[in-house]
């Protein structure tokens, strides 16, 4: 937690934007809510420079439905397991709330930046895409959820099930 606290900058201030996901509270934050997950390990230096603008997206992004968190992969052997992909460090995903969050997890390769990001989540969100709003039944018809997204052997994902 020392960890987390310093790159994020919130030591001594309570609440921080940005959730530390680990392998005590995995499920139970994730069942809250998806998450932009940066799966780093303390040595990567590349960590320390998305921090910040991982924090001014979660400022961003507070209370809309979507959390952005940090999992320190050293000490949570486990929750890295769940995602095989994960080769270096940071890398980053959405992942969605439930039970196969890591089979449906989408991997983020766009800019570093913080407003970048938070753009890319809003796109990505089923809470903030206006597509999954059931108040607007003329979208309904673009209303779907993707069952799942494969690689192929360059890297690039295609979706099924729409």
């Amino acid at each position: 937690m020392a960890g987390h606290n310093d790159m994020f900058s919130c030591r001594g201030k309570g609440n921080c934007d940005v959730t530390e996901f680990s392998e005590a509270n995995w499920a139970a934050k994730l069942g809250e809510e998806p998450h932009f997950v940066m799966f780093y390990a303390p040595w990567c230096g590349h960590r320390k420079q998305l921090a910040p603008k991982l924090k001014s997206a979660a400022k961003k992004l507070k209370g809309s439905g979507v959390g952005i968190a940090g999992c320190d992969v050293e000490t949570a052997p486990a929750v890295q397991q769940m995602f095989s992909d994960i080769r270096g460090f940071p890398s980053l995903k959405y992942v969605r709330s439930g039970k196969n969050s890591a089979k449906t997890a989408i991997d983020y390769n766009g800019p570093r930046e913080g407003d970048d990001i938070e753009r890319w989540v809003k796109l990505r969100s089923d809470a903030l895409c206006p597509y999954h709003s059931s108040s607007s039944p003329s979208l309904a018809l673009f209303r779907w959820k993707p069952k799942r997204a494969t690689r192929t052997s360059r890297g690039s994902q295609i979706w099924s099930g729409f």
